[in-house]
């Protein structure tokens, strides 16, 4: 949270005046306790440093981004009890209009129109990968990875490569699409799971996927589910 206060005021100090209109794009809303914690932490401290300021208030238009097979009717209906709560907690003279929006769609690809977005946030969402590398699901001649759903220990350097290599794919293509989507001078705010080692096959990265692999293992051998799947 101190980065996200941080880069905001530094945008704001970089303009006398916001957009009338201020555009947020949250990238894996799903991915935290509640999805919209980061758009109250945005809110309210572009509404506190106006205050301060004697600017007038912006009207923000958030969007939200998740998989097309997430359910962002739950958050639509908990839409009446946030804008209570942004009150109770503001103070009653916080009257901010605020539009939000879902958008679903992949995160590594264009979902905005041109130069639309003043801030875009995306926590613990790029980490996933927009799919299984294909040097592994390669039908002709792929890359064995046998009893693992991720990278192990066990995993010859090959795969980790593969790995990384779309990794690397998939963060190029998120970049060159905000690239496109984000205003000159906005920013974002991108966080990532780390690790303490440059060993990515280490416990603290791996165990529970190596766990999940071994469940997956007892299954095969009790005939209760094929190996190929």
């Amino acid at each position: 949270m101190p980065l996200l206060h941080q880069v905001l005021l530094d945008l704001m100090s970089c303009s006398k005046n916001l957009p009338e209109s201020f555009t947020i794009a949250d990238f894996g809303c799903s991915s935290r306790p509640h999805p919209l914690l980061t758009v109250t932490e945005i809110t309210s401290f572009i509404y506190k440093r106006c205050h301060e300021l004697g600017r007038s208030l912006p009207e923000f238009w958030v969007y939200l981004n998740e998989f097309s097979g997430y359910d962002f009717n739950t958050v639509f209906k908990s839409l009446p009890d946030y804008h209570a709560k942004l009150k109770e907690e503001n103070g009653p003279d916080f009257r901010p209009l605020l539009y939000i929006s879902a958008v679903p769609g992949p995160c590594h690809e264009r979902l905005f129109p041109s130069k639309s977005l003043h801030f875009v946030h995306s926590s613990s969402t790029l980490n996933w990968l927009s799919q299984v590398p294909a040097e592994l699901s390669d039908k002709e001649n792929p890359l064995i990875n046998k009893g693992n759903v991720f990278i192990s220990k066990t995993s010859p350097p090959e795969v980790i490569k593969a790995y990384r290599t779309q990794f690397q794919r998939d963060f190029a293509s998120f970049l060159e699409s905000r690239s496109k989507e984000v205003v000159p001078g906005g920013r974002m705010v991108l966080t990532f799971r780390g690790r303490t080692t440059p060993d990515p096959s280490s416990d603290e990265t791996c165990q529970l996927w190596d766990y999940l692999g071994q469940a997956f293992q007892d299954l095969i051998e009790k005939g209760l589910i094929e190996e190929e799947k």
